[in-house]
């Protein structure tokens, strides 16, 4: 399933992760690469509820990636929830794709 159709069937709450600004209640981090070739300018969390245990980090680049986190019922309005997906998003394997 593409991310574009799992969007559309799906309840959303998205927080935007700009990596020149700051997101709620911490630091920016830089985004890696994703396997498209491009550095998304935002990350953005996918999810049915406020507190999910795992939700889906997308980069708003090709549409083609996405990952599943463990948010650990996290609130999505504290900022830890996108502090997890910046670093599942980086510390995911990306195959043939250039630092």
């Amino acid at each position: 399933m593409r991310l574009p159709d799992l969007c559309v069937s799906a309840l959303m709450l998205r927080l935007s992760h700009n990596p020149g600004g700051n997101y709620a209640m911490g630091e920016t981090k830089k985004l890696k690469r994703c396997p498209c070739g491009e550095v998304p300018k935002e990350l953005h969390i996918i999810t049915e509820h406020e507190h999910p245990k795992y939700a889906i980090a997308c980069g708003m680049c090709c549409g083609e990636w996405f990952i599943e986190f463990r948010n650990n019922y996290e609130s999505l309005n504290s900022g830890r929830a996108m502090e997890l997906a910046v670093v599942a998003w980086n510390e995911s394997t990306r195959d043939g794709v250039m630092e």
